[in-house]
């Protein structure tokens, strides 16, 4: 993982820590499972690189178990995901999350 990108995802993980007290190592992996009886609890409403953390957010709130499965993460070297201004706006996101909702 590039460098700014583990700058970045340490920071949203210390983030989602703080407000919902999910410890999660990489909390922009956005591949997931969960039971259907919880999908109703954790329904995202974002369409965009926020809906991971989201999950966490309402996860979190609703006090739902959880469990993390190591995955690889593989960079190829023309990769064009998450910039640092939609970094900024999940961490914005989860505030909102944290005191609107």
């Amino acid at each position: 993982m590039p460098a700014l990108m583990r700058i970045g995802n340490w920071g949203l993980n210390q983030l989602v820590l703080m407000l919902f007290k999910v410890k999660i190592k990489d909390t922009q992996c956005g591949f997931r499972a969960f039971n259907a009886k919880v999908y109703p609890k954790i329904r995202w409403q974002t369409d965009d690189y926020s809906m991971e953390s989201e999950m966490i957010a309402k996860a979190g709130k609703h006090k739902i178990n959880y469990a993390e499965i190591p995955i690889e993460t593989i960079y190829q070297d023309n990769y064009k995901g998450t910039t640092i201004l939609d970094g900024m706006k999940i961490g914005l996101n989860m505030l909102f999350w944290r005191f609107r909702q």
